[in-house]
């Protein structure tokens, strides 16, 4: 697994006894599901928002990531304009892709709601932060046609 740098990590489902299971995300363009248990990823998709930044060959970094607690939905983003919705599979061994948003630029930031016992289906948003720039620096190559911008999406969950 050749990671190089975590640029973001998000916690997944704390079942007790130490065994918690976490998704990060790095600078190599790779996405990964790991438990505290093991020294290794269970699942790992490399380039999970494809090549082409800053060369054609290279991985764009996942910038952002969030998962919604205690349940098998993530999201990531990275600057290849598209927000991604993952679904881990059944038996925690996979990362699928479930859905791409279109939304320009940088994404900087995704946040979700607080879990409660009023959106156990699934969260009713996903708020993004986008950008024209990385939030870390200025030394790529600036989005022009992307607004810096909170965006509030809402979220179709199967009870609706």
């Amino acid at each position: 697994v050749p990671l190089t740098s975590v640029d973001s990590c998000s916690l997944l489902s704390d079942v007790g006894g130490g065994n918690r299971t976490f998704l990060t995300g790095g600078d190599d363009g790779a996405l990964s599901l790991w438990n505290t248990k093991r020294k290794k990823p269970i699942a790992y998709v490399p380039n999970a928002h494809g090549t082409g930044y800053p060369q054609a060959t290279s991985p764009r970094w996942i910038s952002a990531l969030t998962a919604w607690s205690n349940s098998d939905l993530c999201f990531s983003g990275s600057c290849d304009g598209f927000l991604r919705l993952w679904r881990i599979t059944e038996n925690n061994d996979d990362l699928l892709p479930v859905q791409q948003i279109s939304i320009p630029g940088y994404i900087n930031a995704i946040c979700l709601p607080s879990r409660s016992d009023n959106n156990t289906d699934g969260p009713p948003f996903v708020a993004v932060a986008a950008a024209r720039e990385h939030r870390l620096g200025r030394w790529g190559a600036t989005i022009k046609s992307a607004p810096n911008a909170v965006l509030i999406l809402p979220l179709l969950n199967s009870s609706s």
